[in-house]
């Protein structure tokens, strides 16, 4: 998804990268968009990473976050098309 993104909005910069220890500096991003990827965060990380995601954030910019909502997780074994995977899927409520 990142070489789409890239190829498709040359302008603009794209990083790869782990969300429980972003490597970026403070206050350097304009914004930040993690849709349906803290679902794959255990709940112990879920602190670390949106104190990483404040830490870069400069300050007044977005954070949009989206995520299932429920109770628990569960090992997920297939993914779209059928594809083997081994990924767990940790539902959370809103207010958490």
């Amino acid at each position: 998804m990142v070489d789409v993104a890239r190829a498709e909005h040359p302008g603009l910069r794209f990083e790869v990268g782990s969300m429980t220890a972003l490597d970026l500096a403070d206050e350097s991003i304009a914004g930040a968009l993690a849709f349906w990827s803290l679902i794959h965060v255990p709940d112990d990380a879920v602190p670390t990473v949106l104190s990483g995601f404040r830490r870069a954030l400069r300050p007044g910019a977005p954070l949009l976050i989206g995520f299932h909502v429920g109770d628990g997780s569960r090992l997920k074994t297939q993914g779209y098309g059928g594809h083997p995977m081994k990924v767990y899927v940790h539902r959370r409520r809103p207010a958490r």
